[in-house]
């Protein structure tokens, strides 16, 4: 925070880094909690490997909204959240639906692994957007316009 208010020209990527730890800690603290949950291993290694996920977890979802909150402003950034927030909703009251399905038949592990895999599948990310956010926000419409950024495609 110090660097950001010290800098001149803050980018909204500047936040990436954190959401990048959050991307890289998120699947490994799954794979580390699916294979460590058992009764010949000692019980504080899978506590560890959710107290990690708690942690990625957090930083995830502090980053992303205050990111688009940044992005696009206070004209459209209560409605990136609102969706942010149905999205989550959303998820958490469908997801009980099918996963004890899938535990019983995949087992645990493999369902925690399962969902591992697609969080390393989203893994890069904060890392696309650290790198590609200013050309991908230039392209955008709906982004609050700040004084360097360039111009929007197919702006006179």
């Amino acid at each position: 925070m110090k660097r950001r208010e010290k800098a001149s020209t803050s980018q909204p990527e500047d936040s990436m880094p954190a959401a990048s730890i959050a991307g890289i800690l998120l699947p490994i603290s799954l794979f580390w909690l699916a294979w460590t949950a058992r009764s010949s291993i000692h019980w504080i290694c899978p506590l560890i490997a959710g107290g990690l996920y708690g942690l990625a977890f957090a930083l995830s979802q502090l980053v992303y909204p205050l990111y688009k909150n940044e992005v696009y402003g206070a004209e459209f950034g209560a409605s990136s959240f609102a969706v942010d927030v149905a999205m989550r909703y959303t998820f958490s009251s469908v997801f009980p639906l099918f996963t004890t399905q899938m535990v019983d038949s995949i087992g645990f592990d493999w369902t925690i692994s399962l969902w591992a895999f697609v969080l390393l599948a989203l893994a890069p990310v904060p890392f696309v957007l650290q790198r590609y956010g200013p050309r991908l926000r230039a392209r955008s419409q709906y982004v609050q316009r700040r004084e360097g950024d360039p111009p929007s495609v197919g702006a006179a």
